[in-house]
């Protein structure tokens, strides 16, 4: 399989069928099978990524403990942690970080291929475990997303890009003591912090700057702005205007259907005192007082401050 080819082709096209139709049926059902699909997903995931380390990419047949071992020290496939602690309600990061990043690295792979599938025909053991892997990283947080599990807020893209800088940080310390103690030679590692495996972005940046590690930070504003156009789809912007006033107020984000506090204050004008929030410019009563709380419509919103003379 190749890039661009007819097999490609066909597998990134039932591969948008399948993720578009299991999302709309997942909205669907009952919750009993939302947790049902989404936990299926983690464990097919983590399978497959547990299967491809310890055959050691190798398709022999043959289950190696010790490349598997390593492979994990290494925190190669950060998936195999991740998914599994998105099912934990509490850590929303974690679910927050599984669909800005690491859904967006695996539709990458599905999208431009990975080199290694060169050569390699689409039925092939090695085709059908790595896209298994990297299908599941992402329907398993869109799953969630139409499940009603959560919602990406774009307050967490800062968070996660922080995150996403601090595992591939994690990642190039623990392979340098590896190195250092000769548990690992920088070829027998499959982490993008010195091999962009074959992924075409990855690889210009190699060539340009090749210096392991230090190569990605020129990833990360293109993943950033990334996260940020991604944040629109699913955040609207709740501005204030002074309306006659002074002061200045900064657009709050949300994600729709969620609950905003609007501010109590902010602006100031002389002679009046501020009443509340208004939908319209002229309106002489206000729709919110201040400090109450807004739920995030489907379309971006300007609040006028409301004045009443004193």
């Amino acid at each position: 399989m190749t890039f661009g080819s007819t097999s490609h082709i066909v597998l990134f096209l039932a591969t948008v069928a399948f993720t578009v139709l299991t999302c709309l049926a997942i909205a669907r059902l009952p919750k009993v099978w939302q947790t049902a699909m989404i936990v299926a997903s983690v464990l097919v995931c983590c399978g497959a990524i547990f299967f491809r380390f310890a055959m050691n990419l190798s398709w022999t047949g043959k289950v190696d403990i010790v490349p598997l071992l390593l492979q994990q020290l290494q925190v190669c496939n950060f998936n195999f942690i991740l998914l599994p602690l998105m099912l934990v309600p509490k850590l929303k990061v974690a679910r927050q970080y599984a669909f800005y990043f690491s859904m967006f690295a695996a539709s990458t792979t599905l999208v431009a291929l990975n080199s290694r599938w060169d050569g390699a025909p689409w039925y092939s053991a090695m085709v059908f475990n790595s896209w298994l892997y990297h299908s599941m990283a992402i329907v398993c947080p869109l799953w969630m997303v139409c499940a009603g599990w959560f919602k990406p807020e774009r307050k967490y893209v800062l968070p996660v890009s922080g995150c996403v800088w601090g595992y591939f940080t994690i990642v190039y310390v623990v392979c340098e003591i590896l190195k250092a103690n000769g548990l690992m030679a920088e070829s027998q590692s499959f982490s993008y912090v010195y091999n962009a495996n074959g992924i075409p972005v990855l690889s210009t940046l190699f060539k340009w700057i090749g210096v392991p590690y230090f190569y990605l930070y020129a990833v990360f504003p293109i993943v950033v702005a990334f996260f940020y156009a991604l944040s629109a789809f699913f955040n609207r912007s709740v501005c204030f205007h002074a309306n006659g006033g002074c002061g200045k107020l900064r657009k709050i984000y949300g994600a729709i259907g969620n609950q905003i506090v609007l501010p109590n204050g902010g602006f100031c004008k002389d002679g009046f005192t501020f009443v509340g929030w208004s939908l319209s410019p002229n309106s002489p009563t206000a729709d919110y007082q201040p400090g109450a709380t807004l739920t995030v419509p489907k379309r971006n919103v300007v609040l006028y401050a409301v004045w009443q003379q004193t």
